[in-house]
C-alpha cells in the first residue's frame, strides 16, 4: 500500500524527540516495515534545522503579547492557524496528485480540516488519528479563543468525515462518541508503545544503579519526564518522604526539567528526606535508558484523563514497578496489583504505594515482569503499526 503520512500542524517536527516526534516516526518505520510506502508530509518540518526556523520570532511575538488581551491574542493565533490549514490542503494535494496514494493517514490537530478535505477532493481513503479533546485541550492549555465555535466544528467534521480514527484511549473514544455521534465501530484505541531496540531488556540494572551511585540495598523510586504542575512531581516529593521516614533506604530519582523545576527543588530542600532526593536534569534521549534501568520504581504521579504516556512502557521494558493514576488511559494497559499499582490523587496513598513495594520485593518483581510481558506481546510501535493498517485497510 502506498500511503501519505500528514501532519498539518505548523511547529510539530517529525525530528523533535517529544513524545509527539517520537511517535510520528515510529508509526512511520512501523508502516515501512510492514512493506508499505510512505511519503511523509510534515507542515512542521523534518529537520530540527526547519523547526529553528519556524519559531525564529519568538522574541517579539512575546513582546506583543505581553500586550495583547488573552482572548485577542488566542483568537488571533487561531485565525493564523486557519489560513495556514489552507497553504497546507494546498502542499498535501500537490503531493497527492504526484503520489496517487491509496491512503492518507493523518495525524489530527486542533482545527485542522485540510487532511480529509484533501482527501475527498481526491477520492481517497482517509484516517485521522486524533490524540487529545482538541478544543478543550486548548481552552486549558492557552486560554479561549473567539474561534472555539469553529475548533468545535472542526472536531466534529474530523470525526464523521474521516474513513476510520485512531485514539491512544478508551475515554478518548468515549468522548469522540459523546461528542460528535461517530459510531465506535469506527474508532480504534491503540495506547501508546515503546521501541525495543532503545531501550533493551537485557539493560544491566546493576551496573546502571552503579554507575548513578546508588548501593546494593537502596530501593530507587523515579519519575523521568517534563516538570510542569499538571506532573505531579509534587506530590510525588512529598509521599517520597512521608515513605522515607520508615524506610531509610529509599532513594528518590528525577530526571527531566521544566517550568517549575525551581519550586520543586525548593520543595525538596524542605524535606527531611532531602539527601536521598537526586535532581538529574535534562538528559539526552539515549541516556534516560540507563536512569530507567537504575530506578526499581518508576512513578507516574498525575496525568491527564484522555493521554497515553510513553513513559509508563519505558518504565516497563526495562522492568521497573509502574505507579499511575488510576484513570482510563492506565487502565486501559494496568491492572492494580497484577502489573502495576494505581493510585488515586492522594499523596497519601502514593506514599503507602512506595511503602508496600519498598518492602516486597516479590511484588515487585511480580508486576515488573508481568508488564514486561505484556508490553513484548502487546505494545511495541510494530504491534500498534499493524493495528492500524488493520483497522485502515478494513474501513
Amino acid at each position: 500500500m502506498h500511503i501519505v503520512y500528514f501532519s498539518p500542524h505548523p511547529h510539530l517536527n517529525l525530528a523533535a524527540p517529544s513524545g509527539p516526534g517520537t511517535h510520528m516516526r515510529e508509526v512511520i518505520r512501523g508502516f515501512e516495515d510492514a512493506g508499505h510506502t510512505v511519503v511523509p508530509v510534515i507542515m512542521g518540518g523534518t529537520s530540527l534545522s526547519q523547526d529553528a526556523g519556524n519559531r525564529q520570532m519568538g522574541g517579539w511575538k512575546a513582546r506583543i503579547r505581553s500586550l495583547i488581551p488573552g482572548l485577542l491574542w488566542q483568537s488571533l493565533k487561531d485565525r493564523r492557524l486557519m489560513a495556514f490549514d489552507q497553504h497546507a490542503k494546498q502542499q498535501l494535494l500537490e503531493v497527492v496528485a504526484r503520489e496517487k496514494p491509496d491512503l492518507i493517514y493523518e495525524r489530527g490537530y486542533y482545527l485542522m480540516r485540510s487532511g480529509i478535505e484533501a482527501a475527498k477532493q481526491a477520492g481517497i481513503k482517509h484516517a485521522i488519528e486524533l490524540n487529545a479533546p482538541y478544543p478543550e485541550e486548548k481552552v486549558y492549555m492557552e486560554g479561549k479563543s473567539m474561534f472555539l465555535h469553529k475548533a468545535n466544528d472542526a472536531e466534529r467534521f474530523q470525526a464523521l468525515k474521516s474513513d476510520a480514527i485512531v485514539v491512544v484511549s478508551s475515554a478518548l473514544k468515549e468522548y469522540l462518541m459523546k461528542r460528535t455521534g461517530v459510531e465506535a465501530s469506527k474508532i480504534l484505541v491503540t495506547p501508546n508503545a515503546v521501541n525495543t531496540a532503545l531501550f533493551p531488556s537485557d539493560t544491566d540494572k546493576w551496573k546502571a544503579r552503579k554507575n548513578m551511585g546508588y548501593a546494593e540495598h537502596d530501593i530507587v523510586v523515579g519519575f523521568v519526564g517534563s516538570i510542569f504542575p499538571y506532573h505531579g512531581v509534587d506530590h510525588l516529593i512529598q509521599a517520597f518522604d512521608e515513605a522515607a521516614k520508615q524506610l531509610p533506604m529509599l532513594r528518590l530519582h528525577i530526571v527531566g526539567d521544566g517550568e517549575t523545576m525551581t519550586e520543586i527543588k525548593a520543595l525538596a530542600e524542605r524535606m527531611p528526606s532531602k539527601s536521598s532526593i537526586r535532581f538529574v536534569g535534562k538528559v539526552n534521549h539515549a541516556e534516560v535508558v540507563d536512569h530507567v534501568a537504575a530506578m526499581d520504581i518508576g512513578v507516574m504521579p498525575k496525568s491527564n484523563w484522555y493521554g497515553s504516556p510513553v513513559k509508563i512502557f519505558e518504565y516497563g521494558m526495562l522492568r521497573c514497578v509502574v505507579v499511575g493514576p488510576n484513570n482510563g488511559p492506565m487502565r486501559d494497559v494496568i491492572r492494580h496489583r497484577e502489573n502495576g499499582w494505581l493510585i488515586s490523587n492522594q499523596v497519601q496513598d502514593l506514599s503507602n504505594a512506595l511503602t508496600v513495594l519498598a518492602n516486597d520485593a516479590n511484588m515487585r518483581n511480580h508486576l515488573a515482569n508481568a508488564f514486561y510481558d505484556q508490553i513484548i506481546q502487546q505494545h511495541t510501535w510494530r504491534a500498534v503499526s499493524e493495528s492500524i493498517l488493520s483497522h485502515c485497510m478494513n474501513a
